[in-house]
């Protein structure tokens, strides 16, 4: 099954990200005088800043395995090309705009509000289920991001704070996009 190339369908995510995270934004000024909404508030703070900068070494590491497993599961191009099909509806907005607006709504969404509420697993899980491709071929891209969303979630118990994995999850967002647009143009 191919998707369907949608005109303006870039501006349309960009679009729907961004609602999704003034919903998130929200949703933590209304119940900021709750337990729930002050445990949630407190992911805002960077409260280590060498475990800060730890999250984003490390979050570097993951972006280069990332690099590297689509590097080796994609030897015979069909990967990629996959890729460069579904993205090419994409091609209307700034990579940067997109990678930024998604990196910000699903890490405030999954690593904010589900792991809060469903706990460390559940967010991993539904994380890999988001990614769920179109193609067979691209069945590693769930995988990818349920491993992924797993570090992201340890990455955020462990240091108390959601910007290293929004700024972790950017750069792979921002790295990818630009990879399958300077791919396309070619």
């Amino acid at each position: 099954m191919v998707r369907k190339n949608i005109k303006g369908a870039g501006h349309l995510s960009v679009f729907i990200y961004f609602f999704l995270f003034l919903v998130m934004v929200s949703l933590l000024w209304i119940f900021r005088n709750t337990k729930a909404g002050h445990s949630l508030n407190l992911l805002l703070l960077i409260h280590d800043v060498k475990l800060f900068v730890i999250v984003l070494f490390l979050g570097g590491g993951i972006i280069f395995i990332s690099v590297k497993l689509f590097d080796m599961y994609d030897s015979s191009g069909l990967t990629k090309n996959e890729f460069m099909e579904m993205s090419k509806s994409l091609n209307d907005a700034s990579p940067f705009t997109l990678a930024l607006t998604s990196s910000l709504a699903e890490e405030f969404l999954f690593r904010g509000l589900i792991q809060y509420v469903g706990g460390y697993y559940v967010q991993a899980i539904f994380f890999g289920f988001m990614h769920w491709p179109s193609g067979k071929k691209l069945i590693i891209w769930p995988v990818w991001a349920l491993l992924s969303g797993s570090v992201f979630g340890l990455m955020v118990s462990y240091t108390g704070s959601i910007w290293g994995v929004v700024i972790v999850h950017f750069a792979i967002n921002l790295t990818s996009l630009r990879e399958l647009r300077k791919d396309h143009i070619q």
